[in-house]
């Protein structure tokens, strides 16, 4: 059988060797040479930063699989085959030489005697040759793969005792790698186990090898081994393959020296340039903390809550890892690289809408999305309620089909692609006329006039925006908010807080009236969702106030905390904490997604309940849960307006973060 098959032996089994469950392949540099060193002396307090030499650390996988080491062990087993069968030739030469005529073996005084170390007896000669080419070809296929023993002759020495790494394989200190491999048998039967715990330099493991090799097949073979795979090295060789002080020596040595001279002349160049880079680093940051201090003391005398603010996200930028100097806004908002995206962004909403047009020819005067609103735009006589409201009932009302119903603002199905055109803004002054005075000379063309006025009035009272529910079971008036405003913009409220609004408003109310109040909180929406694609497409202004970072990435751009590629976890603690994210982040660490759940009013998913928060994931799963899933009702309706109900794709998601 194989020897490799073989169940190994170790001789002292009080020996405990940790051997990696994984295949020797499958191993990084780090393992193997963890594995490969544990008896070593000290080995506990073994730091692969500080116990392994860099040239070692930093070894290419081409040099761990040692593609040139598996010629040198090819070597290696041919020239040990090729002893076994000189020692065979000389064994039987003597036994020749020492018959008599009838072919008996003369005796000698000798013959009682033990074997020397450099004799060749009787029992070096091996009677299983096919099983003697098995075995030695396994130790050294093997050995190619022991990348510890020999780290001493793959360093330069530029540290003190660098070159002071190496092992005799046959030793006590290479007994992880032999159990790996199964070789603990090979090394008894050869009698090469010379328990060795000597940490050698090359030059006194090869006296070692010297040694041992008169009397060892094992160790002759190493010996071979290492003067083929070094042989050719800096083109003169290795100089503890030659004997120390003669010509080869010296040249070696000169060669050596030389390299080394070279590397410390790059690694001088590397030190200064890393010092100055360091340098220049240091005053990038000194400048950064300056910026970061005048813009907390301006912020101070502005507005002490901007400033409250300020200090809040820095030590949540601290406690997370992030950089708390993107925490300074840009100094020039309108430099030459924001308008240029501008200027982009407007071409691409030009270029998105011409070929959207294509096809949808745009409707007659009296088709088009028709809105009424007071004749005047003050806000003491523009009611958003009340302006939403008459858009909704005149939408109900309508017969489904009908034109009246294609010309509303809650319009949906075919009529939705109305608002690819223009609309109409009606004043109710003119809508109360009797008809038979309707002409062109009462009738106001709106040339984007009316429309910017009812655009900056509806965005103006946004946060006002509910939808009213009479209660008739209880004859009681209800109104379910549907955003709230916060310095960094406006934000839909709450899945939970919907479902709450609906229960008590719909109490003790039937299934289908509490199913037509849900379909009306989406559809309302909705309907801002489509105002806000017409504001994108006619170009009509959104106040920064309304439209925050977030709320532009999340709803126009379809980037989430989640998409931490295309939305940076920093962006995205600023952001949040405009909408009112005032939390510690000390105080979330390590609890569970479910624990914060209710704090944060989201319902915890099977997936992320037990996940427990810390710096990686806190933007990825737990902004993601608190600030858009929770949301998640309100941000999809908006977005079905966006998308015309999911026809049309302006290609916003092109746009750069917060522009």
């Amino acid at each position: 059988m194989h020897n490799a098959m073989r169940k190994s032996k170790i001789a002292n089994p009080s020996i405990q060797v940790v051997i990696a469950s994984k295949d020797y392949e499958e191993l990084t540099l780090e393992e193997l040479l963890r594995e490969q060193l544990q008896l070593v002396t000290n080995f506990e307090h073994f730091t692969f930063e500080d116990s392994v030499p860099i040239e070692i650390r930093t070894l290419p996988q081409k040099e761990v699989n040692r593609e040139k080491a598996t010629a040198a062990a090819h070597v290696a087993i041919t020239q040990v085959m090729a002893l076994m069968a000189r020692q065979k030739e000389d064994y039987l030469q003597f036994q020749k030489d020492n018959s008599n005529e009838d072919g008996d073996e003369k005796m000698s005084d000798s013959d009682d005697s033990d074997d020397s170390d450099d004799s060749w007896s009787s029992k070096r000669i091996r009677k299983e040759p096919d099983n003697d080419f098995i075995q030695i070809s396994s130790f050294f296929s093997n050995l190619a793969k022991n990348i510890a023993f020999d780290v001493g002759f793959r360093v330069q020495g530029v540290q003190v005792d660098d070159d002071k790494h190496c092992w005799c394989p046959c030793g006590h200190c290479m007994l992880p790698w032999r159990k790996r491999f199964e070789l603990n048998e090979i090394l008894t039967e050869y009698k090469g186990d010379c328990g060795s715990r000597a940490r050698f330099t090359p030059v006194g493991l090869m006296a070692h090898l010297k040694e041992k090799k008169k009397s060892c097949l094992l160790h002759y073979g190493v010996h071979i081994f290492l003067m083929e795979l070094y042989g050719d090295l800096r083109g003169t060789g290795h100089k503890a393959l030659f004997k120390v002080g003669d010509y080869n020596y010296k040249i070696a040595e000169a060669e050596e020296n030389k390299e080394k001279k070279q590397l410390l002349d790059k690694a001088i160049r590397d030190l200064r340039a890393e010092e100055q880079k360091t340098f220049l680093l240091q005053q990038q940051i000194k400048q950064k903390d300056d910026q970061l201090r005048e813009y907390r003391e301006k912020m101070k005398e502005i507005s002490p809550d901007r400033c409250e603010d300020i200090d809040h996200l820095i030590k949540n930028f601290d406690a997370l890892g992030y950089n708390k100097h993107a925490i300074i806004p840009d100094s020039n908002v309108y430099d030459e690289e924001f308008i240029a995206k501008e200027k982009a962004l407007n071409e691409l909403i030009d270029a998105t809408l011409k070929h959207l047009l294509y096809g949808n020819e745009e409707p007659n005067e009296d088709e088009k999305i028709t809105i009424t609103v007071p004749q005047s735009f003050d806000q003491e006589v523009f009611d958003i309620n009340k302006v939403i409201d008459s858009e909704f009932q005149k939408w109900r009302k309508a017969k489904s089909g009908s034109k009246g119903r294609g010309k509303c603002l809650f319009v949906t199905g075919k009529f939705t692609k109305k608002f690819l055109h223009d609309w109409v803004v009606e004043y109710s002054a003119w809508n109360n006329m009797d008809t038979r005075k309707k002409n062109k000379e009462v009738i106001a063309i709106d040339k984007g006039g009316p429309t910017r006025q009812f655009l900056s009035q509806f965005w103006g009272q946004i946060e006002l925006l509910a939808v009213p529910h009479t209660n008739k079971t209880l004859n009681k008036q209800h109104q379910i908010q549907l955003f709230s405003l916060h310095s960094g913009g406006l934000c839909p409220e709450l899945n939970l807080n919907l479902e709450d609004g609906v229960r008590n408003a719909t109490k003790g109310e039937t299934e289908d009236i509490v199913a037509a109040l849900n379909k009306r909180i989406d559809q309302y929406y909705r309907m801002v969702g489509l105002i806000l694609f017409r504001s994108i497409v006619g170009k009509y202004s959104i106040s920064s106030k309304v439209m925050g970072r977030f709320m532009r990435n999340v709803l126009l751009r379809n980037c989430e905390p989640r998409d931490k590629d295309k939305y940076p976890e920093p962006e995205v603690m600023i952001d949040c904490r405009q909408l009112g994210g005032n939390f510690k982040v000390e105080d979330l660490k390590n609890k569970t997604i479910r624990e914060v759940s209710d704090d944060f009013g989201f319902d915890a998913d099977e997936a992320t309940s037990a996940t427990k928060i810390d710096s990686d994931n806190f933007s990825t799963i737990f902004m993601q849960m608190a600030f858009v899933e929770s949301r998640r009702r309100a941000i999809d309706a908006i977005k079905l307006g966006i998308s015309l109900d999911g026809e049309i794709d302006l290609g916003l998601s092109k746009t750069p973060v917060g522009k």
